[in-house]
């Protein structure tokens, strides 16, 4: 136990290095892959390169092994997405605005200049790995699978201890965040008390509030395809599905 708790940290110790004395510039050598070893939580094995394609970027290498020692969602989404060969494949992208990756289909991620020395790398690849879970090959522009994603952000990011998640998206719809805690107080298995209460009978009408946050933003404007699918009691079944959550 002591030696797995040791190369955990050393792990994550190395990937905080490298991230604070990444080179700034966009012209990085993506054919520079992390020397991975394996990764354990609770027994459980993952290699980078089950999942990944060669020529990641070194530093996303760091960002999926630290999403896969959170054990209670980040470990647990890896093996969702997880397939019998290497999928995912990151392209850089310098007309995507700052801190915005993009799913575009078929495991490929598209991501900004400035994602290669983010603070909060792996909580951009937790939100793209997530569509994959939702969507599979194909991307869809679904305004309630966003929400579901960043609530899922929020309550990964909840768990390594950050408010990470929030540069993702508060830059471009100003208060946004405050909707998605509370849908995430909401559903938390880890919250209770009056704060949770008061979240679950908020819950349709936070939701509701969130959804037209996003259609009045440019981001997801339903001109550009994005819609909304009524939804019944399981506003995220997803998480549900992730978390072991009783529906």
């Amino acid at each position: 136990m002591r030696k797995k708790l040791l190369f955990y940290l050393l792990v994550i110790l190395f990937a905080t290095s490298a991230w604070s004395c990444a080179d700034s510039s966009f012209d990085v050598d993506e054919e520079e892959e992390l020397l991975s070893a394996d990764l354990y939580v609770d027994n459980d094995k993952f290699e980078l390169e089950d999942l990944l394609l060669p020529g990641y970027p070194v530093m996303f290498g760091y960002a999926v092994s630290r999403i896969f020692l959170e054990k209670t969602m980040g470990s647990k989404l890896l093996n969702l997405i997880k397939r019998n060969d290497p999928y995912i494949r990151f392209l850089g992208d310098p007309a995507l605005p700052p801190s915005r990756m993009d799913y575009g289909g078929l495991g490929t991620i598209f991501y900004p200049p400035n994602m290669l020395t983010a603070s909060f790398i792996d909580v951009s690849l937790f939100h793209e790995f997530f569509h994959i879970l939702q969507n599979g090959d194909i991307p869809q522009r679904s305004l309630n699978n966003e929400i579901e994603a960043y609530v899922a952000c929020c309550l990964y990011s909840r768990r390594i201890n950050t408010g990470a998640y929030e540069p993702i998206f508060n830059q471009y719809i100003p208060g946004f965040d405050n909707i998605i805690k509370a849908l995430a107080d909401a559903i938390d298995p880890e919250l209770s008390g009056t704060k949770k209460t008061e979240a679950v009978k908020q819950l349709d009408a936070n939701y509701r509030h969130a959804i037209e946050l996003l259609k009045n933003s440019d981001q997801y404007n339903p001109e550009d395809g994005w819609h909304e699918t009524p939804v019944s009691t399981n506003h995220f079944p997803n998480i549900v599905n992730l978390l072991n959550l009783k529906q």
